[in-house]
């Protein structure tokens, strides 16, 4: 019984190194949002007729790059933010073009809509 505990916590701790190195070796690093160049925005209705906050964007980092974040906030006319979009775009390639589409949809009242927050990661 003593030897079994011994081998369970040798393989536990193998186990341990493993994830930690894994984890490591596999980490993102986060570069400037100036990596990424915003080619068109604008609006576009979906399915059920609601306005979605679209655009494309282009990867210019001359790297690979595993993901990008942004973040959109919709405005009414006196400028109060009623509700925000996430988006999450996965393997832009380097030089690439991508879309994205802002979701949940702009609510009623909505104005303008700013991309308030960019986050750009590569492997």
């Amino acid at each position: 019984m003593i030897h079994r505990k011994r081998y369970l916590y040798l393989f536990l701790a193998a186990l341990f190194m493993l994830n930690a190195t894994l984890g490591i070796c596999s980490a993102s690093e986060r570069i400037s949002s100036d990596s990424i160049k915003f080619q068109r925005t604008g609006w576009n209705f979906d399915s059920k007729g609601a306005n979605v906050f679209v655009g494309t964007l282009k990867n210019v980092s001359g790297k690979d790059v595993e993901f990008i974040g942004l973040r959109c906030g919709f405005y009414d006319a006196n400028g109060a933010q009623l509700d925000h979009g996430v988006v999450i775009l996965r393997d832009v390639l380097k030089d690439e073009y991508a879309t994205f589409e802002f979701y949940p949809s702009a609510p009623d009242g909505t104005v303008t809509a700013t991309i308030t927050s960019v986050d750009v990661y590569i492997k």
